[in-house]
């Protein structure tokens, strides 16, 4: 009798809210605040959610919401649009420690942009990079420019 009592309280997790999903609306609301549109929003577990939170943006097309496997998977796909706004939100009980180091070796990183209860929305960005003093793309190149090689109408001298 006293687990029945306790469960009849709201005592013990039997039913379908458990406190898992708690913060999700707030993360919601940040992410509608921050992200422009044509945004990419990642999503393991939480896609039904997505779909009834943000059933105009989707059908809309403000956000693409991409399913991911695993960590691997959305490294690869985000780095393949690395100049749209990705966002993706975590829970506390989905864990994904391994992530970090997957986007790191596709020169990206996690930006945490918001945290509420059990929720923790993220930005993906890419890793900032310092200019190389090799590249042409600094404007002066390292090694001796030869006039006499882009003239039109004459060959090349030795």
């Amino acid at each position: 009798i006293p687990p029945a009592l306790t469960a009849t309280n709201g005592g013990l997790p039997i039913g379908g809210d458990h406190g898992a999903y708690n913060g999700l609306p707030a993360i919601i609301t940040r992410l509608q605040q921050v992200a422009p549109d044509d945004a990419i929003l990642y999503h393991q577990r939480l896609g039904w959610h997505y779909q009834f939170y943000l059933f105009d943006e989707v059908a809309a097309g403000t956000y693409d919401l991409r399913w991911y496997p695993t960590a691997t998977y959305l490294a690869a796909n985000a780095a393949q649009s690395p100049n749209r706004p990705q966002f993706l939100a975590l829970p506390d009980w989905l864990p994904q420690p391994d992530l970090p180091l997957h986007l790191a070796t596709r020169r990206l990183f996690l930006q945490q942009i918001a945290h509420s209860d059990h929720m923790t929305l993220y930005r993906i960005d890419n890793q900032p990079q310092a200019g190389c003093v090799w590249c042409r793309c600094q404007g002066r190149s390292p090694w001796p420019l030869w006039p006499d090689l882009d003239r039109p109408g004459e060959s090349a001298r030795p």
